[in-house]
């Protein structure tokens, strides 16, 4: 069975331009279009669920099931592209994700939390955390029908001078040799084998002659 962490990642790419029904038998096979919510109640619950704008408020709740049996329930979410609030409704009861931090009031008046769906149907770009000091890496995740990145399609450029990237399976390795020291910009599109564009990221980075320690730092 597939385990998913628990915890929320938020890249911080800067994006330019501008997914309820009753579960799948495996909870926790998230597709494309899924996104997990999780929930430790303090005692097993008799009825516990998700609802929120995308289930009309209870209308259509998402029941959460506890797979192995640790305390922890999770359902699998697929609400349309947009932002959407929503609790846990356990016994009678609405509860915030306590792993979701990002919450807003609704028109009543109560805190709920908040999921910012991107068109999950769409190809798009996510940042690979661990990458060299002279190259960016990018994974690029394909739309609903799986159609892969296109390797000729793909350019990177910082102000008037293009990059060189390595395509490798479904990462782009886009390489800093031969910028300047200092801040850059760095600009990417590619379109996907059947001519779809995820949206162009812009990002900024550094270029350092070594890179920074902070050993010995002053705070």
């Amino acid at each position: 069975m597939i385990r998913i962490h628990r915890t929320i990642l938020f890249a911080c790419l800067i994006v330019l331009s501008g997914c309820a029904e009753e579960q799948d038998a495996d909870v926790l096979s998230v597709g494309a279009c899924g996104i997990p919510i999780f929930f430790t109640p303090d005692t097993t619950p008799d009825t516990i669920a998700v609802v929120g704008t995308f289930t009309d408020w209870g209308y259509r709740a998402i029941p959460m099931r506890d797979p192995d049996g640790d305390g922890t329930y999770v359902a699998v979410v697929k609400p349309d592209a947009g932002v959407h609030q929503y609790r846990v409704y356990v016994d009678g009861k609405t509860y915030l994700d306590p792993f979701n931090a990002l919450t807003l009031y609704g028109p009543d008046g109560i805190e709920n939390s908040v999921l910012r769906v991107p068109d999950c149907t769409q190809p798009r770009f996510e940042a690979v955390a661990d990458a060299p000091d002279n190259e960016v890496v990018l994974r690029f995740r394909p739309g609903r029908d799986d159609a892969p990145i296109d390797p000729a399609s793909v350019v990177a450029t910082s102000g008037d001078q293009q990059l060189d990237v390595a395509s490798v399976g479904s990462l782009l390795h886009v390489s800093l040799t031969g910028l300047a020291l200092g801040k850059h910009w760095i600009t990417v599109a590619a379109a996907d084998t059947e001519g779809r564009a995820p949206q162009t990221l812009r990002f900024p980075r550094w270029v350092e002659a070594a890179p920074f320690e902070w050993r010995g730092a002053t705070v």
